[in-house]
């Protein structure tokens, strides 16, 4: 290090060392500087996109979620359930949504309509059930719509009427979900992507909830209530459908 330095000395004049060793010194704290700057904006960035990290569960298909009993049992305010046909819903668990709907608790189900709110058929409909492997979708659709309505049509004399609504969309499906008391505390939202290809029983799921993501939880929310409020009502596309 000592002979370096010799011939170093020897080879320039003591004030051009000083300036490039102050250049050095420049370089190295400007570098020094930049990176610490570069890491705390990472953490920063990290910080302020922490809501769209919180998902609470992940399912990497359908088996290996809760019984949907048990996410009814929970309720205490509102359920929406939206998705293409609604089939499970359908033959299984309209009994269980009655009985939600007797304790006082909302019950909102939106499915796809085959039709559009002009009563003319929707050309892709099919397109869209070979997509997500549903055989004969528009089929289904009326099939699943007629059983719901007339279920409708049997509890619209009572008083449990008031907690039950029922409205379809006439766009292309993206995503299915399940929402429990969404404006609570304890409130969460399943979400469920359609993927091409992917049949129902072997797609992925999350649920997020104000707690683990308020920003993600809000922004899944307000999609399905977006839709929701441009829906149409399940009678109005019934009888549209009769006079096809």
């Amino acid at each position: 290090m000592v002979v370096f330095v010799d011939v170093f000395n020897n080879a320039i004049s003591k004030e051009t060392l000083s300036q490039i060793i102050s250049s050095v010194t420049l370089t190295i704290l400007a570098i020094l500087i930049f990176g610490q700057i570069k890491m705390n904006h990472l953490i920063d960035s990290i910080r302020s996109n922490q809501d769209f990290s919180g998902i609470n569960k992940f399912y990497s298909n359908r088996a290996e979620m809760p019984s949907f009993d048990e996410w009814l049992d929970k309720s205490k305010e509102e359920v929406i359930i939206m998705g293409i046909q609604l089939g499970a819903i359908t033959h299984i668990f309209l009994p269980k949504l009655l009985k939600c709907a007797e304790r006082g608790v909302k019950v909102k189900l939106l499915l796809m309509s085959p039709i559009s709110r002009e009563g003319d058929k929707l050309p892709w409909v099919d397109e869209v059930g070979k997509l997500h492997t549903f055989k004969n979708l528009e089929e289904a659709l009326i099939h699943n719509l007629q059983h719901i309505n007339n279920w409708y049509e049997e509890i619209k004399a009572t008083k449990i009427k008031s907690n039950i609504e029922i409205r379809c969309y006439d766009t292309i499906p993206t995503f299915s979900a399940v929402i429990i008391d969404y404006k609570t505390s304890n409130g969460f939202i399943k979400t469920e992507p359609i993927f091409y290809n992917f049949p129902p029983s072997d797609r992925p799921s999350f649920i997020t909830t104000k707690y683990n993501s308020n920003q993600l939880y809000n922004h899944l929310t307000n999609s399905c209530l977006t839709l929701w409020d441009s829906s149409i009502g399940i009678t109005t596309i019934i009888n549209k459908i009769k006079g096809l």
